[in-house]
This record gives structure tokens, C-alpha cells and sequence, in this order.
């Protein structure tokens, strides 16, 4: 059925999608921008999304949007051309998982990987062409790039194209505000069970008595930090990451430092914020890329490189990051007491490391992006 409506169909089809509970990245971005040149003119556009999140809303307002259970989705699937998303986990290329091989032979589609952020380490053991077969893969930095056409990934020049990322196109826009924001990454080892299809996570009971539940805890609660912050008229916002979106209630915010979950809107986070403390999120990228401050607190820096999926790249934290970095609690506090004392001002030094990184600047990274993926079909 779906091979008949293929060879009968007028345009070709695009399936975009972020996480499937979760907009505001790449895909959202492009698809934006493609509702603002009437794309859908020369192409069947859709973005995939649960219809019960908050972002369902907003994303009807760019176009169609389909639901990630629907025998729609499932057959439209089996007719794209595109398959375009910010994210690379398997139920992306593959709705059916584990019983995905009964449709494999009818998948004929180009895949897409727009990136959840700039990609710091080297995740060729996920990313490999033999395990994703990405048609296209965007990049924001020369060195990024280079990484992803290393031997490793076995992807040819023209698979990996140099772009920026439409996400960035929405950033910095607006004034600062007087915003301390903390967003660190997740720890695969302290996640809860995922579900592949969902892209979400159980509550992990043992969480909250983790290391890394006791550090940030500790750290958006300490006296030195909150009375900087009252001293320089300063608030702060904590996020747990997607991942750890069940484990938010595990931390505990007060008056000056709210906590909130993983399905937080980090467009308007980001352009609200003046300061960024992180530990290895690619979302610092964001905040480079805007030329604001960022404070790496490391803790756990051999920890994290034993246990986590992907290993150290090209990019090293203290040599290329956009600000100081930290490996304990006590460096930790006294660096983010005395950034705010400063009124969260970047150096010259961080500025430049900014400018030599990125490839681009401007906000036409949505237009590099779609011009990228049409120019598949001219191969």
C-alpha cells in the first residue's frame, strides 16, 4: 500500500522531529523556517510530536504535526524521502524497533541528523555510518567537522556538511537578564530505565543519594553563592537534563534559585540568561555561540570519561571552552561567587575562543541547513 502511494504521490515527503515530548531544538527551528518559505510549496512537511506536551501547540502554528503511535506516521514512513531529526536514537530510523526488520526492505529514505548540539567527543562507536547510515550530517565548526570525517565514522566529505545549527538562528535576540543559570548533563550510569520509543526515563530510586544529586544540590543551596547573588541583584534557574527529568523532584530549590524539569523552553532560557554553570553539556556550545560566559564544574571529570558512551575529542575543556573550568566544590563556588561579582562579564579571552570556533555567526543557519538537505537529491 505504501509502495503504490509512493509511486503516486505529488511531492516528496519530510518527517521532522526533536524529542517526540519535547520541541524547541534543530528540528523545530528548520521547521520553522520552513514554514516561512513556504517549503511545503515543493514538499509534504511534517513534525513529529505527542499531541499531550505543551510544544503541540505552538508546532501546529509552523504545519502538520503527526503523532509518534499513529498508523499515519507509520505509513507515511514507509513514503518519505526525508527523515530529518535532531536526534539519532533508533526509533528515529526505525518505528518499529525490534520488529523493524519485517519493514526494513520497504525504508527508502535519506537520514538526516541535524544534531542536538555541537559534538564535542568522539561518538563514532554510535555515529558510525555502518550503525546510522546518515545521508547528511550538520556541523557548526571546522574541527567538528574534521572529527566526523575521521576514519572511525566512515563518512565521505560530502555526508558532512558545514552549516551552524537552526537553534542558534533564535539565539540572541534579546537583552540578558540578571539570570544565573545552572544545566549540566546527565550520567548514563544514574539514568533511570529508558523506554526507546517514548525517549524517556523511569524514576532511579538510588539518584538522589549520588554524588552528582549531592553536588548540584548542595551548590544552588550554598550561602556564599545566594548572597552574591542578592549582593548583585542576580536570581538562578537549575534544570535537570531530558534524561533526568523524573529525578527533579530530587533536587531542591529556594528563593533566589528555582529548580525546574528537562522540558524546560531553553530557547528563552538561553537568551534570558547572562551566566551558564555546566559540566560537559554540549549546550554550553549555546552560550559560546551567543559570546557569554560559561563555568565548567568538572567534579567528577575521570568518573564521567571511564562511564560515559562516548569518549574525549577534539575539543578540550580547559584549552577551547568559553570559560574557567573546576574539579571540586570549593573552586566551584568561589568561581561562580566572583563571575557574578563581575556582573557575569566575558573576557577577551573566552570572546576569542568564540570567534575562532564557530564557522558562523549570523542566523541563516536554518537556510545552509535546507539548502544542504536539497542538494541530496542532486547527487
Amino acid at each position: 500500500k505504501a509502495i503504490r502511494k509512493k509511486r503516486s504521490q505529488k511531492k516528496p515527503i519530510w518527517i521532522l522531529s526533536d524529542r517526540f515530548n519535547k520541541a524547541g531544538d534543530n528540528g523545530e527551528n528548520l521547521f520553522r523556517y520552513l514554514s516561512s518559505i513556504n517549503a511545503s510549496e515543493k514538499y509534504d512537511i511534517y513534525f513529529l510530536y505527542e499531541k499531550e506536551y505543551a510544544d503541540y501547540e505552538r508546532l501546529k502554528s509552523y504545519g502538520t504535526v503527526l503523532e509518534p503511535h499513529s498508523e499515519k506516521y507509520k505509513l507515511l514512513f514507509l513514503m518519505a524521502d526525508k527523515i530529518i531529526s535532531a536526534h539519532a536514537d533508533a526509533s528515529v530510523i526505525n518505528p518499529w524497533l525490534q520488529d523493524g526488520y519485517v519493514f526494513a526492505d520497504l525504508y527508502d529514505f535519506d537520514y538526516v541528523y541535524i544534531q542536538h548540539g555541537v559534538m564535542p567527543g568522539n561518538l563514532s562507536g554510535w555515529l558510525t555510518r555502518f550503525n546510522k547510515n546518515a545521508a547528511l550530517i550538520t556541523t557548526s565548526a571546522a574541527r567538528e567537522r574534521e572529527q566526523l570525517l575521521g576514519q572511525d565514522y566512515a563518512y565521505a566529505p560530502d555526508q558532512i556538511a558545514l552549516t551552524g545549527m537552526p537553534r542558534h538562528d533564535a539565539l540572541g535576540v534579546q537583552e540578558p537578564e540578571k539570570l544565573v543559570i545552572f544545566l549540566p548533563t546527565w550520567r548514563e550510569a544514574l539514568a533511570g530505565e529508558p523506554d526507546p520509543f517514548e525517549r524517556r526515563r523511569k524514576y532511579n530510586e538510588g539518584f538522589k543519594n549520588s554524588n552528582y544529586c549531592h553536588f548540584y544540590n548542595t551548590l544552588i543551596n550554598d550561602e556564599r553563592i545566594l548572597a552574591a547573588l542578592k549582593e548583585k541583584g542576580y536570581r538562578g534557574e537549575f534544570y535537570v537534563h531530558p534524561s533526568f527529568e523524573a529525578q527533579a523532584c530530587d533536587f531542591h530549590g529556594n528563593e533566589l534559585i528555582t529548580v525546574g524539569s528537562g522540558l524546560a523552553n531553553y530557547e528563552s532560557i538561553l537568551n534570558r540568561a547572562s551566566l551558564m554553570i555546566t559540566d560537559y553539556s554540549s549546550v554550553a556550545f549555546d552560550f559560546g555561540w551567543q559570546r557569554k560566559p560559561v563555568i565548567y564544574t568538572q567534579f567528577d571529570y575521570k568518573e564521567y570519561w571511564d562511564m560515559h558512551f562516548y569518549e574525549e575529542g577534539y575539543f578540550k575543556y580547559e584549552k577551547d571552552g568559553f570559560g574557567p573550568v573546576v574539579y571540586d566544590y570549593e573552586a566551584a563556588v568561589s568561581t561562580i561567587v566572583d563571575a557574578i561579582r563581575n556582573d557575569c562579564k566575558l573576557s577577551d579571552e573566552y570572546a576569542k575562543r568564540g570567534d575562532a570556533f564557530f564557522a558562523y555567526s549570523d542566523h541563516n543557519n536554518s537556510k545552509r541547513v535546507y539548502e544542504a538537505i536539497c542538494a541530496l537529491d542532486e547527487r
